[in-house]
C-alpha cells in the first residue's frame, strides 16, 4: 500500500508542492518586467547616442531637437521627465528656438517667449502623433536632457 502523500508526489504533485506562492510568482514576473525596461532604456539612449555621435539621423540637446522638430524630422522624441527649458517661438512663421532674441531669424516677427520648450516640444510631437518616451536616465541628462531619432 503507498501512502497518499507518496501518491500525490507520483502523480505530479511534486511540481506543486515547489511551486511559490501566486503573490511571489507576480513579484518575480514584475522585477523580471522592470528589469527588462530598464535595459530597454539603456540600450535605446546609448543607440540614440551613437547615432547622433555619428552623424546619423538623431539629434541631442535642446537647440538640435527644436530645428529637427521645426524641420518636421523627428519621428521619436526622448526627453528626461524632470527636463524644462525656455526658448522663443514665432507665432508668424511657427519657428522656435533658443537663443536670446526678439525678432525672428527667419521673417524678422516678433517671438514669444516659451517658458518651458521642453513641454511645447511633447505637446506638438503628441499633435503629429509622434512617439514620446520619458526617461530618467544619467547618460541623455549629460547629452543635453533630450533628443530624437529623425526620420532621415
Amino acid at each position: 500500500m503507498v501512502s497518499p502523500d507518496f501518491e500525490y508526489r507520483l502523480l505530479g504533485g511534486v511540481d506543486e508542492l515547489f511551486q511559490p506562492p501566486d503573490d511571489l510568482r507576480r513579484a518575480y514576473r514584475r522585477e523580471g518586467v522592470q528589469a527588462a525596461s530598464a535595459r530597454m532604456i539603456v540600450q535605446l539612449v546609448e543607440r540614440l547616442i551613437t547615432t547622433a555621435s555619428k552623424g546619423g539621423p538623431a539629434t541631442l540637446g535642446l537647440a538640435n531637437t527644436l530645428a529637427a522638430g521645426f524641420a518636421g524630422r523627428v519621428y521619436h522624441l526622448l526627453l528626461d521627465e524632470s527636463y524644462a527649458a525656455p526658448a522663443v517661438r514665432c507665432d508668424n512663421c511657427g519657428y522656435v528656438g533658443v537663443e536670446d532674441a526678439s525678432v525672428c531669424p527667419l521673417c524678422e516677427a516678433d517671438l514669444r517667449v516659451l517658458p518651458d520648450a521642453a513641454d511645447s516640444l511633447v505637446r506638438w510631437a503628441m499633435t503629429q502623433d509622434l512617439e514620446v518616451t520619458f526617461l530618467h536616465d544619467d547618460a541623455l541628462r549629460e547629452t543635453g536632457h533630450i533628443g530624437a531619432f529623425l526620420r532621415y
